[in-house]
């Protein structure tokens, strides 16, 4: 999901930014000759809370830890918190006609989703398992969220030139034909991620476990979760070409 608005023009230099619990992952990239060139990668901790705390404060220290660690790159690109994503997975049933797909998806994300549609950013993806089974994957994120980020990093003297929830890297890395399972860990989530070839089809944030292996039991009961809202068509190909990552 990449929101919209944003500057698409990709500058000579570019800061990528992740948050997680109580860090700055960011790095820093160069073009260089037609190539893109990864200069420098730096783990900052930070004490102050993206979602809580004073923005003008937050924006302070994001500053002084950049500083600290020679990063002066300002054009930067914005990968979410995974804990932000709000997501709804559904069957389409047989009789809405092809045309009429995205509105049904748009009016159940009004139903699936806990805030209004009009609060959201919200992208969806559209796919037909079998002949007659179709999945539509909605995934949204909180504008007023979005808005305090962007302007905590403008505060920090960053230009933001976009913001996405990092699972569209996901289509990128996963080429095979076949749906697969990721899970995602985060410093302070694990997402459980569903990818078909043309995207994420589902997504299912576990708060509170930073390690999969540290309550193995959970991550199956959710994972068993996921995978039962999907036809069976869908879970016997993941069954058959187990490929779940970490």
């Amino acid at each position: 999901m990449l929101i919209p608005g944003m500057h698409q023009r990709i500058p000579r230099k570019l800061l990528a930014i992740e948050f997680q619990e109580g860090n700055l992952c960011v790095a820093a990239f160069r073009r260089a000759n037609g190539k893109v060139v990864l200069e420098k990668t730096a783990y900052l901790p930070l004490s102050l809370n993206i979602t809580t705390d004073e923005p003008l404060l937050v924006a302070q220290e994001i500053k002084r830890q950049l500083e600290s660690a020679g990063i002066r790159y300002r054009q930067c690109v914005v990968c979410l918190p995974m804990r932000w994503m709000l997501s709804f997975s559904l069957n389409v049933p047989k009789e809405v006609p092809d045309e009429d797909v995205m509105s049904f998806c748009e009016l159940e994300a009004t139903r699936e989703l806990p805030y209004p549609a009009e609060t959201l950013h919200l992208s969806y993806l559209i796919t037909r398992v079998t002949e007659h089974d179709r999945i539509c994957a909605g995934v949204g994120v909180l504008r007023s969220d979005v808005q305090r980020l962007q302007s905590i990093l403008e505060l920090a003297g960053l230009i933001p030139r976009s913001f996405t929830s990092g699972l569209t890297a996901f289509k990128t890395v996963e080429e095979s034909q076949e749906p697969k399972v990721v899970l995602y860990p985060t410093a302070e989530t694990i997402g459980i991620v569903v990818l078909v070839q043309a995207g994420v089809l589902a997504l299912r944030v576990i708060e509170g476990i930073a390690r999969i292996d540290s309550d193995l039991g959970h991550v199956i009961r959710e994972l068993r979760l996921t995978l039962a809202q999907f036809p069976p068509p869908i879970v016997q190909k993941i069954a058959q070409n187990p490929s779940i990552r970490a």
